[in-house]
């Protein structure tokens, strides 16, 4: 959870819309280096879009990506035996040039997040599958790269 707080100005009164102006301005530069520069070992950091999930059993480690709004057209995979790189474009139609935005925080454009894995795996046998804006990606393992058991012999 982030929180955002905004400041008390400390510019004087009867300047009307400069005191607006002013006070807007101090807020977004304080917002500015509190963001750049008070970001501990242990504060959250936005990341990159989409957003994903990363996790794993014993045969595959499977993505899941937010891409809301997109369709599978759109959005390039290509895997390594150590990576998976996905690429896209969000294209988010504009409300017209005679809107004046109160707020603006759906992103548009290019994309591309690049992963590295822990665990090889078997690029021949990747699938991917997208619903309702979810894409999930299966990534097997590698045979070298799964658990084996070893027998005990007895003498």
């Amino acid at each position: 959870m982030m929180i955002t707080r905004t400041l008390p100005t400390y510019f004087g009164k009867g300047f009307g819309w400069a005191d607006r102006e002013f006070a807007r301005l101090q807020n977004d530069m304080n917002r500015l280096f509190e963001n750049t520069f008070s970001r501990g070992l242990y504060s959250p950091v936005r990341s990159v879009f989409p957003p994903v999930n990363l996790y794993e059993n014993e045969e595959n480690i499977c993505l899941t990506a937010e891409l809301p709004g997109m369709e599978a057209k759109d959005v390039e995979i290509n895997v390594e035996a150590d990576s998976i790189l996905i690429k896209g474009e969000r294209k988010i139609e504009s409300e017209g040039s005679d809107v004046a935005y109160h707020r603006r925080e759906r992103e548009s454009g290019s994309f591309s997040k690049k992963i590295t894995l822990k665990t090889r795996i078997a690029t021949d046998k990747v699938s991917a599958e997208m619903n309702n804006g979810v894409l999930k990606i299966t990534l097997p393992k590698a045979e070298e790269a799964k658990p084996k058991k070893i027998d005990v012999k007895v003498n």
